[in-house]
C-alpha cells in the first residue's frame, strides 16, 4: 500500500509542479483558450489527464477529458487556457487500486487498533500506452499562440 499511496502522492505533486500556485495578487501573464479531444483507436477517452509541458522554459498547463473525451486547458485555473509557446503534450488514465488494508472493527475483540492482514499490493496502471505520458516518448505536441485553440485532436492509436 505504501507504494501504492507513494505513486499518488507523486502524479499530485508533479501535477502541482506544472500548474503552480495562486499568484496572490500578482498578475498574470495573459493566456489562450485552448480545447480539444482525446481518443485512443478512435474511442473518446473519459477522465484522462492531459498535460501541456513546456518544450523550453515556461509553465504548463493541464486539462481533464469528460465523458466524450473533450478537454479544456488551464494554468492558473482550471479552464483558464495555456500561455503562448510550444509544448510536448503527455497524456495518461491511471486506474487507481482499492485499498489493499483490511481494518478490525473497534467492535471486534481482536481489535488492536492496526491493520490486520496485508493484501498483495498493487500499483496504479496507467489505461493507455505509457509512451504517451513521458516528454522522452510522446510525439505529440502543440503550438498555442494569442488565438483561441478549438478541436485539437490527439488519437492514441490502438
Amino acid at each position: 500500500m505504501q507504494t501504492s499511496i507513494r505513486n499518488c502522492l507523486m502524479y499530485v505533486a508533479a501535477l502541482s509542479l506544472v500548474v503552480g500556485c495562486g499568484g496572490g495578487g500578482v498578475e498574470r501573464p495573459d493566456r489562450t483558450s485552448v480545447s480539444g479531444t482525446v481518443t485512443f483507436a478512435g474511442v473518446p477517452v473519459t477522465d484522462a489527464l492531459v498535460v501541456f509541458s513546456p518544450a523550453g522554459e515556461g509553465r504548463g498547463a493541464t486539462g481533464i477529458t469528460d465523458s466524450n473525451g473533450n478537454f479544456v486547458m488551464g494554468t492558473f485555473e482550471k479552464a483558464d487556457g495555456a500561455l503562448p509557446g510550444d509544448y510536448i503534450v503527455l497524456v495518461s488514465k491511471l486506474e487507481q487500486p482499492e485499498s489493499s488494508v483490511e481494518v478490525v472493527s473497534e467492535d471486534d475483540p481482536a481489535y488492536n487498533g492496526a491493520p490486520t492482514r496485508e493484501q498483495e499490493e498493487t500499483e496504479a496502471k496507467n489505461l493507455l500506452p505509457v509512451a504517451f505520458s513521458k516528454r522522452e516518448s510522446s510525439n505529440l505536441t502543440a503550438t498555442v499562440g494569442t488565438e483561441p485553440i478549438e478541436g485539437l485532436k490527439f488519437d492514441l492509436g490502438s
